[in-house]
């Protein structure tokens, strides 16, 4: 921080912190340096401080469409070798789970064994909108919460402490040429459920506050789109 401002060191730091610490992707970053910004300008426009560094600093927006992996995508990182590297298991495995479920990395990381129920059924708090979700687990998401019930007495969370940046490490080995993120994962689950689903159920599964956000997923995977028009006649 300056004399009496912020500085462009501060910031940097401030985006380190976010990336780093708080293991937060491209949007939630832009949200959280963006409203940032709107409270240190107040404090300028007022006179608290003399010194607006956020005209040196710009914010890194995220592209408004999202990958996401396709079905041979990801069936290729459930089959592929790790070399029995735990530490790459349990990521892959935090990972899928976010796949299958469609959950944030933070969901996932804070997921608690009392928040699934006897019947494999999932009720968590989102930590980015708070809004309740309440849904069944597929059984792909189940072999996976299998696997780590005998720590159950070692810890409250569902999944141990691991990085989020050794995705692409997987992905390399798997062939995946995609830059493959946690936040990909939520993606891949909404794109991969439109191919069956309407927007309604998409919102419901996903937690959105509103349609327009699940209208995202609706016509855009490719494979689904050709198998639609075969079935379009104009005569």
């Amino acid at each position: 921080m300056s004399e009496n401002g912020y500085s462009i060191k501060f910031l940097i730091g401030f985006r380190n912190f976010l990336i780093y610490d708080k293991e937060l992707g491209k949007g939630s970053r832009w949200n959280a340096e963006k409203n940032f910004r709107a409270t240190v300008k107040l404090a300028y426009d007022l006179g608290m401080i003399d010194n607006y560094a956020f005209r040196q600093f710009k914010l890194e927006k995220p592209k408004c469409k999202s990958e996401a992996l396709n079905l041979d995508e990801l069936n290729r990182i459930v089959e592929v070798d790790l070399n029995g590297k735990k530490r790459l298991e349990d990521i892959r495995d935090k990972f899928l789970f976010a796949c299958y479920r469609g959950l944030r990395f933070g969901d996932v990381k804070k997921l608690k064994w009392e928040e699934i129920n006897d019947e494999g059924v999932l009720k968590i708090v989102q930590e980015k909108t708070r809004n309740p979700v309440s849904v069944p687990l597929k059984s792909e998401a189940k072999r996976i919460i299998a696997k780590y019930e005998k720590d159950k007495g070692e810890r409250e969370t569902v999944f141990k402490v691991v990085s989020n940046q050794k995705t692409k490490d997987i992905a390399e080995l798997a062939k995946v040429e995609k830059n493959v993120t946690f936040h990909m994962a939520r993606h891949t689950f909404g794109t991969i459920l439109a191919r069956s689903e309407n927007t309604f159920t998409i919102a419901k599964l996903m937690g959105h506050n509103k349609i327009s956000t699940s209208m995202v997923y609706v016509n855009t995977d490719e494979t689904a789109l050709r198998e639609r028009m075969r079935n379009v006649s104009f005569r």
